[in-house]
C-alpha cells in the first residue's frame, strides 16, 4: 500500500525538501509576504531602539553617525573614527533622558521578540498545515496564519528565550576566546595567536551552529498540536544525532542555495560600488536596493527550508 503523507516516516532529505517545496506552494504569496513584514517591521523597531539612545546623547542622526560609521571603512580616516567613539563613552552622563530612552529600548526589543514569536508561529503553522494536507492543496488566508502565530505565541516566545540562554553562553565561550587569542598574540606573537585562534574559536563556531541548527529543528517540531517546548527540544537533539547525515546534507544544499542567490546579484554589487565611487549616499541606498533583490528569494528560501525541517521532524515524530 502506498504511503500517505500521515504514514509515511524515515523520510530521506530529498524527500524533505520536496515537501517543504510543495508547503510552499500551497500558500507562497502569504508566506513570502508576511517574512517580508516581518523582516520590515522589526527593522523598524530596532532601528528605533537605537535611535532614542542616540538621540539622547545629542548626536546628529543625519551627519555625526553616517560619517563617524563610513570612517570607519577608510583606513586614512579610521583613527579619528575610533577616537570619536571614544570621546562618545567618555561623555556618557546617566541622565534621565538617556534612562528613559535605555528603557524605552528594552520594551522595542521586548516588542520585537514577541512580534518574532508571533510570526514564527504562524509560519511554522501554516507550513506544518500544508504538510499534513499535502494531498488537498489548500490555499491558506490570513486569518489562518493568524490564528496559528496567536496560539502557538507564548511557546515560540519560551522556546526563543532556551535558545537566547544557549545564544549567551556561546558568546560568552567567544569573548573568552577572543581574549585568548589577543593575549596571546601580545604575549607570544602572531603564529601563536593563530594556533590559539584555531584550536579555540573553531569548537566555538560549532557551538553556534550546532546551537542555530537545533533551533530550527526544535521550531519545526513545535508546530505539532501535541508538542510543547520541553518534547520540541529533546526531538531536535535525538534528530540531529539519529539523522546526521541528513541534517548535514540538508545545511550543505540550502547553503549553496543561499550562495548562488549571492553570486547570481554580485555583478549588481560590484557596479553599486563603481558607481559610488566612495560616495557614502549613493553606496548606502545602492545596497538598500540590492537587499531588497535578495529579500524575495532568500525569504523563499527560508520558507522552504522551515517545510523541510517540519517534513524531517513530522517523519521523525511518526517514526518514533
Amino acid at each position: 500500500m502506498a504511503n500517505t503523507p500521515d504514514t509515511a516516516v524515515r523520510q530521506t532529505a530529498i524527500d524533505c525538501v520536496s515537501r517543504g517545496v510543495a508547503s510552499l506552494r500551497a500558500s507562497w504569496r502569504l508566506l513570502i509576504g508576511v517574512r517580508l513584514i516581518r523582516n520590515l517591521i522589526l527593522f523598524s523597531l530596532l532601528a528605533t531602539s537605537l535611535i532614542l539612545p542616540a538621540l539622547a546623547l545629542g548626536l546628529d542622526l543625519f551627519l555625526d553617525l553616517p560619517t563617524k560609521l563610513a570612517s570607519l571603512n577608510d583606513l586614512d580616516n579610521f583613527d579619528s573614527g575610533l577616537e570619536w567613539f571614544s570621546d562618545l563613552t567618555d561623555r556618557l552622563i546617566w541622565t534621565p533622558k538617556l534612562i528613559a530612552a535605555l528603557l524605552a529600548m528594552a520594551a522595542l526589543w521586548l516588542i520585537a521578540g514577541y512580534v518574532y514569536c508571533f510570526f514564527q508561529a504562524g509560519t511554522y503553522g501554516v507550513l506544518a498545515a500544508a504538510d499534513r494536507e499535502a494531498t488537498k492543496s489548500r490555499a491558506f488566508r490570513w486569518a489562518d496564519f493568524s490564528g496559528w502565530g496567536n496560539a502557538g505565541l507564548s511557546r515560540y516566545f519560551a522556546l526563543a528565550n532556551l535558545y537566547g540562554v544557549f545564544l549567551g553562553a556561546a558568546l560568552a565561550f567567544a569573548l573568552v576566546g577572543t581574549a585568548a587569542v589577543a593575549s596571546a598574540a601580545a604575549t607570544w606573537g602572531t603564529l601563536a595567536a593563530i594556533g590559539v585562534g584555531c584550536v579555540g574559536l573553531f569548537p566555538i563556531f560549532l557551538l553556534f551552529l550546532v546551537s542555530g541548527l537545533w533551533y530550527e529543528i526544535a521550531c519545526a517540531d513545535l508546530a505539532r498540536e501535541e508538542s510543547d517546548v520541553r518534547s520540541a527540544g529533546r526531538r531536535a537533539w535525538k534528530i540531529m544525532r539519529r539523522r546526521l547525515g541528513a541534517v548535514a546534507l540538508l545545511l550543505v544544499l540550502f547553503g549553496a542555495a543561499s550562495m548562488a542567490i549571492r553570486l547570481a546579484l554580485f555583478p549588481l554589487s560590484a557596479m553599486v560600488a563603481f558607481l559610488a565611487n566612495g560616495r557614502s549616499l549613493v553606496s548606502y541606498a545602492g545596497q538598500g536596493v540590492l537587499h531588497l533583490l535578495v529579500a524575495l528569494p532568500g525569504a523563499a528560501l527560508e520558507t522552504v527550508l522551515a517545510g523541510t525541517w517540519i517534513a524531517l521532524a513530522r517523519s521523525e515524530a511518526l517514526g518514533a
